[in-house]
Protein backbone atom coordinates (compact mmCIF):
# COMPACT_ATOMS: atom_id res chain seq x y z
CA UNK A 1 0.00 0.00 0.00
CA UNK A 2 1.21 3.42 -0.86
CA UNK A 3 0.64 6.22 1.94
CA UNK A 4 -1.36 9.46 1.02
CA UNK A 5 2.06 11.34 1.34
CA UNK A 6 3.50 9.31 -0.79
CA UNK A 7 0.25 9.53 -3.28
CA UNK A 8 0.00 13.46 -3.18
CA UNK A 9 3.75 14.03 -3.55
CA UNK A 10 3.47 11.54 -6.87
CA UNK A 11 0.49 13.49 -8.13
CA UNK A 12 2.20 16.68 -8.21
CA UNK A 13 4.86 14.91 -9.86
CA UNK A 14 2.63 13.59 -12.57
CA UNK A 15 1.34 17.41 -12.77
CA UNK A 16 4.41 19.07 -13.32
CA UNK A 17 4.96 16.80 -15.90
CA UNK A 18 2.38 15.91 -17.38
CA UNK A 19 -0.05 18.97 -16.27
CA UNK A 20 -2.36 15.23 -15.35
CA UNK A 21 -4.09 16.02 -12.37
CA UNK A 22 -4.31 12.76 -10.19
CA UNK A 23 -7.25 13.09 -7.83
CA UNK A 24 -8.14 11.95 -4.58
CA UNK A 25 -9.58 8.66 -4.18
CA UNK A 26 -7.62 7.72 -7.45
CA UNK A 27 -4.96 5.53 -5.10
CA UNK A 28 -6.91 2.37 -6.95
CA UNK A 29 -5.57 3.44 -10.08
CA UNK A 30 -1.93 4.32 -9.03
CA UNK A 31 -1.97 0.94 -7.11
CA UNK A 32 -3.49 -1.05 -10.82
CA UNK A 33 -1.46 0.59 -12.86
CA UNK A 34 1.80 -0.08 -11.35
CA UNK A 35 1.59 -3.25 -9.73
CA UNK A 36 3.24 -4.98 -12.66
CA UNK A 37 5.51 -2.42 -13.38
CA UNK A 38 6.93 -2.94 -9.68
CA UNK A 39 7.64 -6.63 -10.65
CA UNK A 40 9.32 -5.97 -13.98
CA UNK A 41 11.24 -3.21 -12.01
CA UNK A 42 12.13 -5.80 -9.23
CA UNK A 43 10.87 -3.78 -6.21
CA UNK A 44 9.18 -5.89 -3.16
CA UNK A 45 6.51 -3.20 -3.00
CA UNK A 46 4.43 -0.35 -4.70
CA UNK A 47 5.92 1.71 -1.89
CA UNK A 48 9.23 0.74 -2.48
CA UNK A 49 9.08 1.45 -6.22
CA UNK A 50 7.28 4.78 -5.37
CA UNK A 51 10.35 5.97 -2.85
CA UNK A 52 12.48 5.25 -5.60
CA UNK A 53 10.48 7.43 -8.01
CA UNK A 54 10.11 10.39 -5.52
CA UNK A 55 14.13 10.67 -5.08
CA UNK A 56 14.18 11.88 -8.59
CA UNK A 57 17.55 9.83 -9.08
CA UNK A 58 16.36 7.66 -11.96
CA UNK A 59 14.88 9.74 -14.80
CA UNK A 60 14.09 6.57 -17.10
CA UNK A 61 12.14 4.77 -14.03
CA UNK A 62 10.59 7.86 -13.46
CA UNK A 63 9.39 8.07 -17.27
CA UNK A 64 7.87 4.67 -17.30
CA UNK A 65 5.43 5.24 -13.93
CA UNK A 66 4.45 8.59 -15.59
CA UNK A 67 3.72 6.64 -18.79
CA UNK A 68 2.01 4.10 -16.94
CA UNK A 69 -0.34 6.60 -15.09
CA UNK A 70 -1.50 8.38 -18.60
CA UNK A 71 -4.57 6.92 -19.82
CA UNK A 72 -5.13 4.87 -23.08
CA UNK A 73 -7.87 3.49 -23.40
CA UNK A 74 -10.00 3.80 -26.93
CA UNK A 75 -11.54 2.22 -30.12
CA UNK A 76 -12.56 2.60 -33.28
CA UNK A 77 -15.51 4.61 -34.40
CA UNK A 78 -15.60 6.08 -30.71
CA UNK A 79 -18.59 7.87 -30.34
CA UNK A 80 -20.30 6.85 -33.85
CA UNK A 81 -21.91 10.24 -33.85
CA UNK A 82 -18.82 12.28 -34.27
CA UNK A 83 -17.76 10.30 -37.42
CA UNK A 84 -21.18 10.33 -38.98
CA UNK A 85 -21.17 14.47 -38.43
CA UNK A 86 -17.90 14.19 -39.95
CA UNK A 87 -18.87 11.87 -43.01
CA UNK A 88 -22.34 14.43 -43.62
CA UNK A 89 -21.17 18.00 -43.09
CA UNK A 90 -17.80 18.57 -41.84
CA UNK A 91 -16.20 17.06 -44.87
CA UNK A 92 -18.60 18.35 -47.65
CA UNK A 93 -18.28 21.85 -46.29
CA UNK A 94 -14.42 20.98 -46.45
CA UNK A 95 -14.33 20.07 -50.66
CA UNK A 96 -16.11 23.00 -51.67
CA UNK A 97 -13.99 25.89 -49.00
CA UNK A 98 -10.89 24.15 -49.84
CA UNK A 99 -11.64 23.20 -53.82
CA UNK A 100 -8.63 25.92 -54.92
CA UNK A 101 -6.07 24.58 -52.68
CA UNK A 102 -7.40 20.84 -52.61
CA UNK A 103 -5.93 20.28 -49.06
CA UNK A 104 -7.03 19.10 -45.76
CA UNK A 105 -5.39 18.37 -42.53
CA UNK A 106 -6.81 16.95 -39.55
CA UNK A 107 -5.66 16.22 -36.18
CA UNK A 108 -6.03 13.54 -33.88
CA UNK A 109 -4.11 14.52 -30.22
CA UNK A 110 -3.83 11.97 -27.17
CA UNK A 111 -4.58 8.79 -30.28
CA UNK A 112 -3.35 6.60 -27.66
CA UNK A 113 -3.12 3.28 -29.92
CA UNK A 114 -4.39 4.74 -33.21
CA UNK A 115 -7.27 3.50 -33.10
CA UNK A 116 -8.85 7.17 -33.67
CA UNK A 117 -6.55 8.09 -36.36
CA UNK A 118 -7.28 5.00 -38.31
CA UNK A 119 -10.76 5.57 -38.23
CA UNK A 120 -10.52 9.10 -39.25
CA UNK A 121 -8.42 7.61 -43.08
CA UNK A 122 -11.13 4.66 -43.29
CA UNK A 123 -13.95 7.02 -43.15
CA UNK A 124 -11.92 9.70 -45.69
CA UNK A 125 -11.01 6.96 -48.05
CA UNK A 126 -14.67 5.12 -48.05
CA UNK A 127 -17.06 8.07 -48.11
CA UNK A 128 -14.63 10.64 -49.99
CA UNK A 129 -13.12 9.09 -52.79
CA UNK A 130 -12.61 12.30 -54.45
CA UNK A 131 -10.24 13.04 -51.71
CA UNK A 132 -7.46 10.53 -53.35
CA UNK A 133 -5.73 13.91 -55.73
CA UNK A 134 -6.19 15.89 -52.72
CA UNK A 135 -3.28 16.80 -50.36
CA UNK A 136 -4.82 15.21 -47.21
CA UNK A 137 -2.75 15.60 -44.25
CA UNK A 138 -3.55 13.43 -40.93
CA UNK A 139 -1.75 13.77 -38.10
CA UNK A 140 -1.73 11.68 -34.74
CA UNK A 141 0.12 12.59 -31.87
CA UNK A 142 0.31 11.12 -28.07
CA UNK A 143 2.43 11.72 -25.07
CA UNK A 144 3.26 8.33 -24.65
CA UNK A 145 5.92 7.33 -26.82
CA UNK A 146 5.36 3.63 -26.36
CA UNK A 147 1.90 4.37 -27.70
CA UNK A 148 2.91 6.46 -30.32
CA UNK A 149 5.29 3.50 -31.57
CA UNK A 150 2.15 0.83 -30.92
CA UNK A 151 -0.48 3.37 -32.83
CA UNK A 152 2.83 3.36 -36.28
CA UNK A 153 3.24 -0.31 -36.72
CA UNK A 154 -1.20 -0.65 -36.69
CA UNK A 155 -1.30 -3.84 -35.11
CA UNK A 156 -4.28 -5.30 -33.57
CA UNK A 157 -5.94 -8.05 -31.68
CA UNK A 158 -8.85 -9.71 -32.59
CA UNK A 159 -10.52 -8.15 -29.28
CA UNK A 160 -9.72 -5.02 -30.22
CA UNK A 161 -10.85 -4.64 -33.76
CA UNK A 162 -14.26 -6.36 -32.89
CA UNK A 163 -14.36 -2.88 -30.89
CA UNK A 164 -16.67 -0.78 -32.86
CA UNK A 165 -14.95 -1.35 -36.16
CA UNK A 166 -17.50 -2.82 -38.90
CA UNK A 167 -16.64 -6.35 -40.55
CA UNK A 168 -16.36 -5.00 -43.73
CA UNK A 169 -14.14 -2.34 -43.08
CA UNK A 170 -12.29 -4.91 -41.20
CA UNK A 171 -12.12 -7.41 -44.01
CA UNK A 172 -11.58 -4.43 -47.01
CA UNK A 173 -8.29 -2.45 -44.57
CA UNK A 174 -6.63 -5.16 -42.42
CA UNK A 175 -5.09 -8.09 -42.70
CA UNK A 176 -5.16 -11.24 -40.63
CA UNK A 177 -1.96 -12.89 -39.49
CA UNK A 178 -2.54 -15.69 -37.13
CA UNK A 179 -4.21 -13.47 -34.12
CA UNK A 180 -2.87 -10.25 -35.36
CA UNK A 181 -5.04 -7.90 -37.47
CA UNK A 182 -2.74 -5.44 -39.86
CA UNK A 183 -3.43 -2.29 -41.04
CA UNK A 184 -3.44 -2.20 -44.98
CA UNK A 185 -0.53 0.04 -45.90
CA UNK A 186 -2.80 2.51 -47.85
CA UNK A 187 -4.47 3.78 -44.85
CA UNK A 188 -1.12 3.41 -42.60
CA UNK A 189 0.34 5.62 -45.63
CA UNK A 190 -2.37 8.89 -44.77
CA UNK A 191 -0.84 9.48 -41.03
CA UNK A 192 1.88 10.42 -39.64
CA UNK A 193 2.44 9.72 -35.80
CA UNK A 194 4.51 11.40 -33.13
CA UNK A 195 4.82 11.92 -29.53
CA UNK A 196 3.70 15.17 -28.34
CA UNK A 197 2.65 16.68 -24.88
CA UNK A 198 -0.23 18.83 -25.23
CA UNK A 199 1.17 21.59 -23.00
CA UNK A 200 4.23 22.22 -25.66
CA UNK A 201 4.49 23.59 -28.37
CA UNK A 202 1.93 22.42 -30.72
CA UNK A 203 2.63 21.60 -34.76
CA UNK A 204 2.07 24.36 -36.93
CA UNK A 205 -1.62 25.18 -38.59
CA UNK A 206 -3.78 25.65 -39.38
CA UNK A 207 -5.41 22.53 -38.58
CA UNK A 208 -9.03 21.91 -40.30
CA UNK A 209 -10.62 19.20 -38.37
CA UNK A 210 -9.25 18.08 -34.52
CA UNK A 211 -10.08 15.61 -32.74
CA UNK A 212 -8.69 16.36 -29.28
CA UNK A 213 -11.12 13.57 -27.30
CA UNK A 214 -11.61 12.67 -23.93
CA UNK A 215 -7.95 14.05 -22.63
CA UNK A 216 -9.18 17.57 -21.16
CA UNK A 217 -11.14 15.46 -18.55
CA UNK A 218 -7.38 14.72 -17.04
CA UNK A 219 -6.57 18.34 -16.44
CA UNK A 220 -7.13 21.56 -14.22
CA UNK A 221 -9.04 24.67 -15.57
CA UNK A 222 -6.43 26.72 -15.83
CA UNK A 223 -4.43 23.63 -18.40
CA UNK A 224 -7.92 23.52 -20.05
CA UNK A 225 -7.93 27.28 -20.73
CA UNK A 226 -3.95 26.81 -22.08
CA UNK A 227 -5.15 24.14 -24.29
CA UNK A 228 -7.78 26.04 -25.70
CA UNK A 229 -5.97 28.81 -26.24
CA UNK A 230 -3.75 26.99 -28.44
CA UNK A 231 -6.95 25.42 -30.24
CA UNK A 232 -7.88 28.78 -31.22
CA UNK A 233 -3.87 29.67 -32.64
CA UNK A 234 -4.09 26.30 -34.32
CA UNK A 235 -7.94 25.97 -35.51
CA UNK A 236 -8.21 26.84 -39.28
CA UNK A 237 -11.01 29.77 -39.16
CA UNK A 238 -13.35 27.93 -40.29
CA UNK A 239 -12.13 24.19 -38.29
CA UNK A 240 -13.89 22.60 -36.53
CA UNK A 241 -12.89 21.48 -32.49
CA UNK A 242 -14.15 17.73 -31.48
CA UNK A 243 -14.07 16.67 -28.19
CA UNK A 244 -15.13 13.93 -25.31
CA UNK A 245 -18.98 14.03 -24.48
CA UNK A 246 -17.71 15.56 -20.89
CA UNK A 247 -15.55 17.76 -22.57
CA UNK A 248 -16.36 21.94 -23.42
CA UNK A 249 -14.94 25.05 -23.19
CA UNK A 250 -18.06 26.47 -21.69
CA UNK A 251 -17.32 28.49 -18.55
CA UNK A 252 -13.28 28.08 -19.49
CA UNK A 253 -12.55 30.50 -22.49
CA UNK A 254 -14.32 32.24 -24.67
CA UNK A 255 -14.03 32.41 -28.70
CA UNK A 256 -15.61 29.17 -29.57
CA UNK A 257 -19.35 28.36 -30.71
CA UNK A 258 -20.73 25.14 -30.09
CA UNK A 259 -22.33 23.52 -33.66
CA UNK A 260 -25.93 23.16 -34.09
CA UNK A 261 -27.46 19.82 -33.46
CA UNK A 262 -24.19 17.91 -32.36
CA UNK A 263 -23.48 18.05 -28.49
CA UNK A 264 -19.35 18.57 -28.57
CA UNK A 265 -18.33 19.82 -31.65
CA UNK A 266 -17.35 23.22 -31.51
CA UNK A 267 -15.90 26.65 -33.91
CA UNK A 268 -14.17 29.25 -33.55
CA UNK A 269 -17.02 32.34 -32.75
CA UNK A 270 -18.66 33.26 -35.89
CA UNK A 271 -17.55 30.67 -38.48
CA UNK A 272 -20.64 29.20 -38.55
CA UNK A 273 -22.48 32.60 -38.74
CA UNK A 274 -20.09 33.47 -41.51
CA UNK A 275 -20.69 30.44 -43.36
CA UNK A 276 -24.52 29.90 -42.97
CA UNK A 277 -25.73 33.18 -42.08
CA UNK A 278 -26.78 31.10 -38.51
CA UNK A 279 -26.51 32.78 -35.06
CA UNK A 280 -23.92 30.25 -33.42
CA UNK A 281 -24.67 29.29 -29.87
CA UNK A 282 -21.57 31.14 -27.95
CA UNK A 283 -19.41 29.31 -25.12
Amino acid sequence: MLSQQQFSALSTMLKDETAVVLETGKEYLVESRLTCLMHEEGYATLSDLIDAVLLRANPSLNKKVLLALTTNETSFFRDLGAFELLKSKVIPEMLQSRASTRTLTLWSAACSAGQEPYSLAIALRESFPELASWKVKIMASDINPNMVARAARGVYSSLEVNRGLPIQLLLKHFTQQGDDYFVSSEIKSMISFFERNLIADWPPGPVDVLFMRNVLIYFDTDTKRRIFEKVKATLAPDGYLFLGTAETPYRIVEGFSKVMGASNVYQREGAGAQKKGEQPLKV
